[in-house]
């Protein structure tokens, strides 16, 4: 059970869809999500895989407007739609703030009534929710209330226990009460598996449940694919992708410094959505054509992009409890990682990453340029092998993963 995942899944969507990868050949795979788009996939196989995608009113809405939107051959019916979708939208934020746990309040009794009916038709060995969203793990505690011969396990990277979400907390429910509920709720799973990151920041979260918790690398997949040539192979290229938060992960120093390197010969290419589009869209008119946006691409085309990129760019968060699944994604690849951190907060994985720079964003930018500059100079053209990057992260390999994840299904 988790929220956004097929087609285009959200990170915590392709953390899932990692592991399940790993699970095909000994587990007959039922997903459950929260379906964004107009095509209904609803017990329908795909890869393997049995795909029950759920939908309320308000996303079908705000999508079919999208839809228009994007087709309207007039400008003024586009701007039209565009306002509804937004109405869609400020209808959601009203949502977060009235109920709990947020405006998915809807998904976990859908995605429990649909456990209910997979379990009559094939019974159900183990449930695996993945938070976030929060109401994924709901789902799972209300289905083991009922069936508790039916293993649960919960997969726990985005908790209430992470401070910067206080604002989404309802006015009804107040930030010790949605503490509680989540540590409540944890205890009565199976078994906890927690990112890195939550391991090592929130441990309130599980202190009183530390038996039965493991903790969960994020899985290193390897890009296979041959160097391609997307991008002009007379230039420098540099690729970011991924998503930017204005509050946690903020693009503005990393286009800055970019700008400043002033050489026409390197290139940004972002493969980015984001939350803060007029801040990046001002970067990219005064750039030249240095920094070019493109359209986001799938999980096979983005390697592709990869392997066309001569260094790759990272940008960390702001707050210790969420790393960008990404990183691994980049180490994978064996390119050169130029990496943006803020708050003092040094990507330690990287530092075992022998082809990475870490920009630190509280020096002057005339400092972190002329790094920058002897840094592509230096590692342009160099890749690490496979064999290297396995030697250094067994932690995070098919292997050490797939253990983890048997046995807390099977302990």
């Amino acid at each position: 059970v988790v929220g956004k995942y097929y087609p285009d899944p959200s990170p915590t969507g392709k953390c899932a869809k990692q592991y399940i990868s790993l699970l095909k050949d000994d587990y007959k795979i039922d997903v459950i999500y929260i379906q964004y788009g107009l095509d209904k996939y609803f017990n329908i196989v795909n890869d393997k895989e049995t795909l029950y995608g759920l939908s309320n009113w308000r996303l079908l809405i705000e999508t079919f407007f999208q839809e228009i939107a994007k087709k309207s051959k007039y400008n003024i019916m586009s701007k039209f739609f565009d306002a509804l979708v937004m109405l869609m939208k400020i209808i959601g934020r009203m949502q977060n703030i009235m109920f709990f746990p947020n405006n998915l309040r809807w998904f976990y009794r859908k995605a429990y009534k649909t456990l209910c009916t997979i379990h009559k038709e094939n019974p159900i060995d183990v449930v695996f929710t993945v938070n976030s969203p929060f109401s994924a793990h709901l789902a799972g505690e209300l289905f083991k209330k009922k069936f508790n011969d039916v293993r649960w396990v919960a997969y726990t990277v985005d908790p209430y226990h992470v401070g910067y979400k206080d604002n989404i907390f309802s006015i009804f429910n107040n930030t010790k009460k949605a503490l509680r509920i989540e540590c409540e709720i944890l205890s009565k799973a199976d078994m906890n598996l927690l990112s890195e990151e939550i391991y090592e920041n929130c441990k309130i979260m599980y202190e009183t449940i530390n038996d039965k918790v493991n903790v969960l690398p994020y899985l290193i997949e390897f890009n296979n694919l041959k160097d391609e040539h997307i991008f002009d192979c007379k230039k420098i290229n540099l690729v970011y992708a991924g998503r930017f938060y204005r509050e946690i992960r903020n693009p503005e120093y990393l286009l800055q410094t970019f700008l400043s390197l002033q050489s026409a010969d390197i290139i940004l290419h972002l493969y980015s959505t984001s939350d803060c589009e007029c801040l990046i869209n001002d970067y990219v008119n005064k750039s030249e054509g240095r920094i070019i946006r493109h359209q986001v691409v799938d999980s096979l085309e983005i390697k592709k992009v990869y392997a066309s990129a001569d260094f790759l760019v990272n940008l960390g968060n702001s707050i210790l409890e969420f790393k960008p699944s990404k990183t691994f994604e980049y180490i994978s690849t064996g390119k050169p990682i130029i990496h943006f951190y803020r708050n003092g907060i040094i990507d330690e994985d990287l530092m075992r990453y022998p082809f990475s720079l870490q920009v630190d964003e509280q020096n002057e930018i005339s400092v972190n340029k002329i790094k920058i500059n002897d840094f592509i100079l230096l590692h342009k053209g160099k890749r690490i092998t496979k064999n290297e990057i396995i030697q250094n992260y067994y932690e995070h390999s098919t292997g050490y993963i797939k253990y983890i994840v048997y046995n807390s299904f099977n302990s």
